[in-house]
């Protein structure tokens, strides 16, 4: 994949989350999130490293599973 800014291919992390099923019931569910993510990967022409859900938890605390390691990913 070509370079924009000269550092190698441009590369992402997915990271979806939903706090319960009320979120799921309308339409953001992790995997229509998922979807939603690979689709614009795609189309902006970035490599997907990874994919990492939480499932259950609030966007109200820092401190999530899935969300820690995409920090020590990054």
């Amino acid at each position: 994949m070509p370079s924009t800014n000269g550092h190698g291919p441009k590369r992402a992390i997915l990271y979806a989350r939903v706090s319960g099923e009320e979120q799921r019931k309308k339409g953001y569910s992790l995997a229509d999130q998922l979807d939603t993510l690979r689709g614009w990967c795609s189309d902006n022409g970035y490599e997907i490293v990874d994919e990492i859900e939480d499932a259950g938890y609030s966007g109200a605390y820092l401190e999530r599973p899935g969300l820690d390691r995409v920090r020590e990913m990054v």
